[in-house]
């Protein structure tokens, strides 16, 4: 009978732990601001300082897709502060590194009109403090064949390549560049 009672107890207890696992998130308060440049990839006189400012939280379910809810800043950019930033799915985790779409939105007259203001791919580690930004150099502004552009964290061109080659080593095909 105790038997019967132990194995009924061991599979409740593994029920509930599989409960908690699929719905607790796991939220992680990232508030941060980090150094970084912008620059046109193989270009380094147009290089330019900026810094990257992130708040939100970070949400890392155990058996789901993981995201981030929050805001994130890019000084020089006034349109990531006047508009709305969409949550970042998580598509794939390599190693530490996490790579999703930044995207910016803006409701014209109605709230049912939703306008792209600027979109692109981020990759960041666990902790927020490599970040790589990959889009076009009128970010915000128009859409068209422009060559690649990147916001990285590091204080001048040199850190921001060590940063991207750093992160491309750990997360292997699918980082750009």
């Amino acid at each position: 009978m105790t038997k019967m009672y132990s194995k009924i107890f061991i599979l409740v207890l593994c029920i509930c732990v599989l409960v908690l696992s699929f719905f607790f998130n796991f939220p992680k308060k990232v508030n941060i601001s980090r150094d970084a440049v912008t620059f046109i990839e193989n270009n380094q006189l147009t290089t330019v300082s900026t810094k990257i400012r992130i708040s939100g939280t970070l949400y890392r379910p155990l058996l789901r897709q993981h995201k981030f809810k929050g805001n994130i800043f890019i000084e020089g950019y006034d349109f990531t502060n006047n508009n709305i930033m969409t949550d970042i799915a998580i598509t794939k985790r390599e190693n530490g590194i996490n790579m999703g779409g930044l995207q910016y939105q803006s409701f014209t007259s109605s709230p049912s009109s939703i306008k792209e203001i600027g979109s692109g791919m981020i990759w960041f580690d666990n902790n927020f403090r490599n970040i790589n930004i990959w889009t076009t150099p009128t970010w915000g502004q128009k859409n068209g064949k422009e060559p690649n552009f990147f916001i990285v964290t590091g204080i001048n061109y040199g850190q921001a390549i060590k940063t991207q080659q750093s992160m491309k080593g750990k997360f292997g095909e699918g980082f750009v560049p």
